[in-house]
């Protein structure tokens, strides 16, 4: 709520309601229009920034759900508005993949099962990925299709891999950097496999859901050297 004075009268306003203009006795007397005006404005364009402005600009990113009772849940919709469909519904304190937000600021497009949803971003509390000392994002599960294969990049400085054909391997994460000329881009390295993990919108080619996180991984499979290209996610409970 703003109180703005002008000449012994104030306005009071709180965004989706005018209150009017009183004197100092509390009467109501004419609104003035400029001042609506300007208040919609910041009521419109300057709230809905804050919703987002916490993740920093910087996504994917992982968040919680606050300021949902305990006996409630919150909708997870199929389009940014509250009127469209309701697929879905997260607990208090659930973990969620926030990928985007629409150009209100209001809605944030979240990873739900094998798609994607949106949920109200005032409901959202960023928090940050767990990193390696360098930076790199662990605790993220990548993969590809045709042929089917998996990475999970584990948050014990190992790297676990599989495909369709072999047994999952385990190997050590002997290095990792972030990139020096651009902070989007990630390094990841051991003996037999390398990665490079960027921030980026990326389909597995299958599904219908969107992922923020793009991978391409060189790992020696059958003793033969193999380029694979797939997409990530948090590994999230």
């Amino acid at each position: 709520m703003w109180t703005v004075p002008r000449h012994g009268v104030k306005l009071i306003w709180s965004c989706g309601k005018i209150k009017g203009w009183y004197n100092m006795q509390g009467i109501l007397i004419n609104l003035k229009l400029k001042w609506i005006k300007a208040l919609v404005f910041v009521c419109l364009f300057a709230a809905p920034q804050t919703a987002f402005a916490q993740f920093d600009g910087r996504l994917p990113s992982l968040a919680v759900v606050t300021g949902v009772a305990n006996n409630d849940t919150l909708n997870v919709r199929s389009e940014p508005r509250g009127s469209s469909a309701d697929i879905g519904d997260l607990a208090p304190n659930a973990r969620v993949e926030v990928l985007a937000f629409d150009s209100s600021g209001k809605w944030a497009r979240i990873i739900n099962g094998e798609g994607n949803g949106w949920i109200a971003a005032r409901f959202l509390t960023a928090q940050p990925y767990q990193t390696s000392p360098s930076g790199v994002p662990l605790g993220l599960w990548c993969g590809g299709t045709e042929p089917f294969w998996g990475l999970s990049l584990n948050t014990d400085d190992t790297l676990t891999f599989s495909t369709q054909d072999s047994a999952t391997r385990s190997f050590s994460r002997t290095w990792d950097a972030r990139s020096v000329n651009t902070g989007d881009v990630y390094g990841i390295a051991n003996q037999d496999l390398q990665a490079v993990l960027r921030r980026a919108q990326c389909s597995d080619g299958m599904s219908d859901r969107l992922y923020g996180w793009a991978v391409d991984v060189l790992v020696n499979t059958n003793s033969q050297p193999g380029l694979l290209s797939g997409c990530c996610s948090a590994q999230i409970d």
